[in-house]
């Protein structure tokens, strides 16, 4: 029986990590993303997860800068 998470259409929420660097504050927001690992094409996550010999799962890190 395939278990269930709580992936909702392929979209998984932004998850924050706080990293210091020179005493700036820079939060990495990070997703994942479903792909296909023989066409290079985007597909949900609930896909890739359930496809795990054609299908990869990616993180996906963008640092966002906190405060000017």
């Amino acid at each position: 029986m395939e278990s269930h998470n709580n992936n909702h259409g392929g979209y998984s929420a932004p998850i924050p990590t706080v990293a210091t660097s020179d005493r700036k504050e820079v939060v990495i927001m990070a997703r994942k993303i479903g792909r296909s690992a023989k066409t290079g094409q985007f597909t949900t996550v609930k896909k890739a997860q359930r496809c795990k010999n054609t299908h990869v799962v990616e993180t996906i890190k963008t640092p966002s800068k906190k405060g000017k």
